[in-house]
């Protein structure tokens, strides 16, 4: 089997170094802290911090793993919350059942099994709107489940940005209000839309207004890349050299999914018992690329004329060294004004394009910037 896995949560031996983030991840669960882990999409946030919960002994703690991406608003957000909150703290069918009446009122909930024979909870909170008590009953769960159980509670919430597209405030507001008394229990806040989290955690107008350490993941970095691909070649009957697997690094930028992604498809190409060259890694992109193409060229034609220019402007090798809101990258890439460039930048920021990293702006698929740089430009 191909050794090398991507576009899930990857644990064990599929998971590439971040020792020190593991270590700091698992501190802070410890330690009661509310902390903010963010990054770029597909970064591995989600593998990560489960990974670091798993290192936590299930003799003292307990671990609720909340995904708000299927959520939109607060009453979703709730049901996701209790639902989680009984399946976490309890195994059998009759506690998990036993356990949803406990801890929420209103909530009716009922259990089913899914294929596999797990149990399934779902809850129905009537046809009248979610009171705001209803609300702190869900967020005041963990403390008293914490207490119950005489265990510390570590709370992760995935996808967090999703609350930014809830019609209101509210959960912000109750959220900060219920949590900030809790003794027993600690919050792990993911998310990978930089803009919308700097609005919830760095607006002083947010209701979220500094109420967690912020806590930002980096790209992997070509010494722990080296290793790791090394071992996965070797394992297998296969070999990579070092040159190659720092041009393999480049081109993704370290990048944990493009780098996973890459050396998969390099890994298919080279045969057994032999050991990747430079044009079996060109062929490696060059079969990504081609795979991609599609949804590449209709998401390009979707785009207007200046954001199109604006996106080869940040695939082109001479960017990084031009300020990207000064005269001469308006001049170098031909646009109108500094103007036109930041309402492009916007644009292609709410569209999840591009992504701001530190003082400059990238292009958040690292496959789709090459294949700008092969096929577009």
């Amino acid at each position: 089997m191909n050794p090398f896995s991507y576009g899930g949560v990857v644990d064990g031996e599929d998971f590439c170094n971040r020792t020190r983030e593991l270590a700091d991840i698992s501190a802070s669960m410890k330690n009661g802290e509310r902390l903010f882990v963010y990054a770029e999409r597909r970064t591995g946030k989600t593998s990560l911090v489960l990974r670091a919960a798993k290192t936590l002994p299930a003799s003292s703690y307990i671990p609720i793993y909340i995904d708000l991406w299927a959520t939109s608003d607060e009453r979703t957000f709730a049901e996701a919350f209790a639902r989680s909150l009984a399946t976490s703290s309890e195994t059998r069918a009759s506690k998990i059942l036993e356990a949803a009446k406990m801890f929420f009122g209103r909530f009716v909930p009922a259990l089913s099994l899914d294929d596999a024979g797990k149990p399934v909870l779902k809850f129905e909170a009537g046809n009248t709107p979610l009171s705001e008590q209803d609300l702190d009953e869900v967020l005041a769960a963990p403390e008293r489940l914490a207490k119950k159980k005489k265990k510390f509670v570590v709370v992760i919430f995935d996808e967090f940005q999703r609350i930014a597209d809830y019609p209101d405030d509210t959960l912000e507001r109750r959220l900060r209000s219920i949590i900030q008394h809790h003794k027993h229990v600690s919050y792990i806040f993911l998310g990978s839309r930089k803009h919308i989290i700097q609005k919830l955690f760095l607006n002083s107008r947010s209701p979220l207004y500094r109420s967690a350490g912020h806590y930002p993941l980096v790209m992997i970095a070509l010494e722990h890349w080296k290793p790791f691909i090394t071992a996965k070649f070797r394992a297998t009957g296969k070999k990579i050299g070092a040159e190659v697997i720092a041009s393999l690094v480049a081109l993704t930028e370290g990048h944990p999914f493009y780098t996973q992604h890459l050396a998969h498809t390099l890994w298919d190409i080279t045969e057994k018992g032999k050991s990747a060259a430079e044009k079996d890694l060109t062929a490696a992109l060059d079969t990504v690329l081609a795979r991609e193409h599609y949804g590449y060229s209709s998401s390009w034609e979707l785009l207007t004329p200046t954001q199109r220019r604006l996106l080869l402007a940040l695939a082109d090798p001479e960017y990084p060294a031009i300020p990207l809101f000064s005269g001469e990258f308006v001049r170098r890439f031909n646009f109108r004004s500094v103007s036109t460039v930041q309402r492009a930048i916007s644009a292609l920021t709410n569209k999840d394009f591009i992504d701001q990293a530190e003082d400059r702006f990238i292009i958040s698929d690292r496959f789709f910037k090459l294949w700008l740089q092969r096929v577009v430009s």
